[in-house]
């Protein structure tokens, strides 16, 4: 048995208490849920027998570490104070949040709605590079219906707005923390956001709840990068850039070049040192200078945690069409 099989095993033995979980998973949660655990490469292409064996693990991690049918979370989730570090606290999923937050670089976010005794209260968000995070506290939801919100945004806001996922999870008694993941394009990420949203459902019962508010981007320094590694099936990796943000993540842009745009190139580590520590924030890769998947040649970032000062390498593993690769790419 692989040591990636007793970890398995050893998660399935602490369900405690098995209660039938919400169904309702769409795609966005299953390919971000596959991107939040670092040891499995991300596909980013869900093909059927894919999304049914990712649904399976999924339903089986989220019994145990979501939340959801865990006593023991739930009574945890429920003694919370309502105040600040909610991303540190609650969102498993998304680990530049929880950077951000910890270094303080979220802002403060005022606003709150109450349609028919439901009231939905902001309470932070950030602009870290190209990746939103909004999130809040709902109170007097009777019982909940589903686990997802709609989003409406204005007019005022960027163009290039992009929901990529939203959560919902219980506190307790008629309480529940709500998040939602978006990105911009790298012209908006720069400027100050305005984000004026409409909430028209939420948990399944119907608004709208309204809010306005502007966010303003972290500070960035970049710098060039020019390593390269071959990989397997005659691809290639070369770094180009490196931005450091002040929320304490980076974002590390390579161009990714195969021989025909057909192969499937995934990130799913990145260290200093094959035995130091992770690096890597999200598995999904932002696509960069209007390059797009299926081409020869793409240009992507990735976002990290920031890499110390003086780095000579960095060590990356992932896989081209199923075939595992890892190498070392000088840092120059």
């Amino acid at each position: 048995m692989t040591e990636e099989n007793k970890q398995f095993r050893t998660l399935v033995d602490q369900v405690t208490v098995v209660s039938p979980a919400d169904v309702a998973q769409t795609k966005t949660t299953i390919q971000r849920t596959l991107a939040s655990l670092p040891a499995r490469p991300v596909q980013r292409h869900l093909r059927p027998w894919h999304i049914g064996v990712a649904s399976a693990l999924i339903a089986l991690v989220l019994l145990t570490i979501g939340g959801i049918v865990n006593p023991t979370m739930n009574r945890a989730l429920a003694q919370a104070p309502i105040v600040g570090q909610f991303f540190a606290r609650f969102s498993d999923g998304d680990a530049l949040s929880v950077v951000v937050q910890n270094n303080g670089r979220s802002e403060r976010v005022h606003g709150q709605a109450t349609v028919n005794g439901l009231t939905l209260t902001l309470e932070s968000a950030y602009v870290e590079g190209q990746t939103v995070g909004i999130e809040g506290v709902a109170t007097g939801v009777p019982a909940k219906k589903d686990d997802w919100f709609d989003v409406k945004l204005g007019t005022q806001a960027p163009a290039s707005f992009e929901t990529k996922s939203t959560e919902v999870r219980k506190l307790g008694k008629n309480r529940y923390y709500f998040a939602l993941f978006g990105t911009l394009s790298v012209v908006d990420s720069r400027r100050i956001v305005y984000l004026p949203l409409t909430i028209d459902r939420f948990a399944g019962y119907r608004g709208p709840w309204q809010f306005s508010f502007k966010l303003t981007p972290s500070r960035s320094t970049t710098i060039a990068l020019s390593g390269q590694a071959q990989l397997p099936n005659q691809t290639q990796l070369t770094l180009t850039q490196y931005t450091r943000y002040s929320g304490g993540t980076g974002l590390l842009t390579l161009q990714q070049s195969t021989p025909d745009g057909q192969s499937e190139i995934s990130i799913r580590s990145i260290k200093p040192v094959p035995t130091g520590a992770e690096l890597l924030l999200n598995a999904n890769p932002l696509y960069l200078e209007g390059t797009k998947y299926g081409e020869q040649k793409t240009v992507v970032g990735y976002r990290i945690k920031q890499y110390p000062a003086g780095i000579k390498n960095l060590y990356i593993t992932g896989d081209v069409d199923g075939r595992a690769y890892a190498v070392t790419i000088p840092v120059k």
